[in-house]
């Protein structure tokens, strides 16, 4: 997919993979009579849209840092970027764990697919 449409266009699409995936959590947290088979089936469904869209992401990120970084400081943004990469970790767990304390579950999800809406499109 990234040697067709190219890295910025790859990456944009499979950023809506986990729009998808907090879209049905949204779904999930609105429709309090929905049926726990169906809820199952459309968390699964998100999970493997975002599965699948991730791993398009994940590959073009590192290939994009590897095309613009260059030879000579490669190593020295493939560190900045995967270190930068892995404290949102950290960082974005602790941010959900104090904001759902302090929101209900329809207003994260909301808030969350509105933000991956907006950073898709950015």
């Amino acid at each position: 997919m990234i040697r067709k449409y190219g890295y910025k266009k790859a990456m944009f699409f499979s950023s809506l993979g986990y729009t998808c995936y907090e879209g049905v959590g949204l779904i999930i947290a609105l429709w309090e009579d929905m049926p726990h088979f169906l809820g199952w089936v459309l968390v699964l469904l998100g999970a493997s849209i975002c599965g699948a869209s991730a791993s398009v992401l994940w590959v073009g990120q590192g290939a994009y840092v590897s095309e613009v970084a260059g030879s000579e400081r490669k190593t020295e943004l493939f560190g900045l970027f995967w270190s930068l990469m892995m404290s949102s970790q950290i960082s974005g767990n602790l941010i959900t764990t104090f904001v759902l304390g302090l929101i209900g579950n329809t207003a994260y999800f909301l808030v969350l697919t509105t933000m991956g809406c907006t950073l898709a499109i950015n």
